[in-house]
């Protein structure tokens, strides 16, 4: 995907008066710093100078700047303003917009669908407005339909019926690429993964393959592919293939906190195929980037993921006591607080489930129908050894639960896995400990209560009436 560094407008006329020449200085100056908060308080600034000294072009130049720091730098929702406010320079302006800059205007929009789109915060009327404002802008100036079309066909996965969001995939897909299209490598990635939303695990590593053999590539593709590859390389049974996936991909993303979603993927796969030293340690290293340097739906993608993953850990013994600064009970609520709240909003948003529905399919930890070779097993054996965890003893998964977080864990694993036996089990066995082990101590002990007797009350409502139960659960 191209990211625009900030510009100065070379050549621009600039008047003699002191307050212009002031104004280009700064606009000048953010070339020469980092990306960063003090590239963000100097773009800030020079927006300020040039609305109170600056010509019509320098304002227009200051946000078009502005919105550039902003997306490398502070991602949110601060741009908007700063969009809409050059949208209606775009009709308003004249001579004062150069052709350069009308096409920077156009190319930033797309940070406004996405931003829009993955904002949980952001009502669904204003994102539709926005939308409409930028769909009715492209079709003035010309723009060709594939862009807007992609990122319409998104928003509709999540806001529109079926249909709608199958015409407008074929849109983004049938319409023609122009300048302001977004990358090749990118848009192939995007149409890999809606295949594999429809269940076409083959068909999408088909589609990327030539993003994953690394003759098509970008700055962020296929890096945040390879995780999902391998997820759907294992669903294939094709065991060697999602590891060498893994391998390659971990590396591009490892330690990078705006590839935090794609490193999450790697985590679940590796908690899907069993490999639980190797999901815990790499899931330690990720855990640090969920801030709010993320947007919305990244942040919620790779705390949910993570929950699921500790929550792994915790009922296999495996999560150190202390991660960071804080205690590891308090790090996997929080964790699970981020992620239930942030799909909370985008559902009650979008007036649907499907955000919550998706986010719950994808970090599930059921596992695979294969497993990997001796010699992977052998290596996630030595690195459960570096986390100080107990070596699995055989029948340990069936063993009864000897406390409250234990029967939650194994409910957890149980349920992922779809083993209707051992769930039933599990729960005949809480309501026969339950009074001998309440009652809870620390916070995560009381959801897990919470958790266990919603399902204990479900299965028995489930013998009587499958609406209840489908409601309960």
């Amino acid at each position: 995907m191209r990211h625009l560094r900030p510009t100065h407008l070379s050549g621009a006329h600039v008047s003699q008066g002191e307050g212009t020449v002031v104004v280009e200085r700064s606009l000048r100056a953010l070339d020469t710093l980092s990306p960063g908060p003090e590239q963000v308080a100097a773009a800030e600034r020079a927006v300020a100078l040039a609305d109170e000294h600056g010509t019509p072009n320098q304002q227009i130049q200051a946000r078009i700047n502005l919105i550039a720091v902003y997306e490398t730098s502070r991602p949110g929702e601060h741009e908007l303003p700063h969009l809409s406010w050059l949208l209606n320079q775009l009709r308003d302006a004249g001579p004062a917009l150069t052709e350069r800059q009308r096409f920077e205007v156009l190319w930033e929009c797309r940070f406004a669908l996405a931003r829009t789109r993955r904002s949980a915060r952001i009502p669904l009327k204003i994102v539709r407005r926005v939308y409409a404002d930028i769909e009715k802008r492209y079709r003035t100036e010309g723009v060709s339909p594939n862009l807007y079309a992609k990122h319409r066909a998104l928003l509709a996965r999540d806001t529109d019926t079926p249909e709608v969001a199958r015409r407008w995939l074929a849109a983004w897909m049938e319409s023609p690429r122009d300048k302001l299209s977004d990358c090749a490598a990118c848009d192939q990635a995007e149409q890999a993964r809606a295949m594999a939303a429809d269940g076409d695990y083959e068909g999408a590593l088909g589609h990327a393959a030539e993003l994953l053999d690394g003759n098509r590539r970008c700055g962020e593709e296929p890096h945040r592919l390879y995780g999902r590859a391998a997820d759907w390389s294992m669903r294939l049974g094709l065991v060697d293939q999602a590891e060498h996936y893994h391998r390659i991909g971990w590396t591009l993303v490892a330690g990078q906190g705006r590839f935090a979603a794609a490193a999450a993927d790697h985590l679940i796969y590796l908690a899907r195929a069993g490999r639980s030293g190797r999901a815990v340690r790499l899931a330690l290293q990720v855990q640090p980037f969920v801030g709010d340097a993320l947007d919305d739906f990244d942040r919620m993608y790779t705390a949910a993921i993570l929950t699921r993953v500790f929550r792994f850990a915790r009922g296999h013994q495996m999560l150190p006591p202390k991660i960071g600064d804080q205690t590891s009970p308090e790090v996997l609520a929080e964790l699970d607080r981020i992620a239930r709240k942030l799909a909370e909003q985008f559902d009650a948003r979008n007036a649907t489930a499907r955000v919550s529905e998706r986010i719950a399919e994808v970090s599930k930890l059921a596992p695979y129908s294969v497993q990997p070779g001796d010699a992977v097993r052998h290596v996630d054996a030595l690195e459960r050894a570096l986390l100080g965890a107990p070596m699995p003893k055989r029948r340990s998964r069936v063993a009864r639960p000897s406390s409250i977080l234990e029967y939650a864990d194994a409910l957890y694993f149980a349920s992922d896995a779809l083993d209707a036996q051992r769930v039933s089990s599990l729960i005949e066995q809480w309501m026969g400990d339950r009074e001998r082990l309440l009652p809870g101590k620390v916070d995560a002990e009381f959801q897990a209560v919470a958790y266990l007797d919603r399902r204990s009350l479900a299965s028995r409502a489930a013998r009587s009436s499958d609406s209840v139960v489908s409601a309960l659960l």
